[in-house]
């Protein structure tokens, strides 16, 4: 089934560099937005769940927690970095 793995894979397979906020942003502007785009029903059922039946949302939580951990950890490296300035890490 087409879901939310493809944020999980595409998160896989935008590397990670030295430059840990440009990383945030790839992640960001290249993975989340080629897949909202790409496929905007399934954005709106497993990541936003806004007007989702609970059952139908559901069924997406496995992807939707693993694409997340990917994008925390991310994240992650900007606090290691010195680079959240004021703002909490997810």
């Amino acid at each position: 089934m087409l879901d939310a793995t493809c944020l999980a894979f595409g998160l896989d397979a935008s590397p990670t560099t030295d430059d840990p906020a440009g990383d945030v942003v790839e992640a960001g502007v290249v993975v989340f937005r080629r897949f909202t785009f790409s496929h905007p029903a399934l954005f709106t059922i497993g990541v936003v769940q806004s007007g989702v039946p609970v059952h139908i949302a559901r069924a997406f939580c496995s992807a939707q927690h693993n694409a997340l951990a990917r994008l925390h950890a991310r994240m992650g490296r900007l606090k290691t970095a010195g680079q959240l300035g004021a703002r909490s890490e997810p």
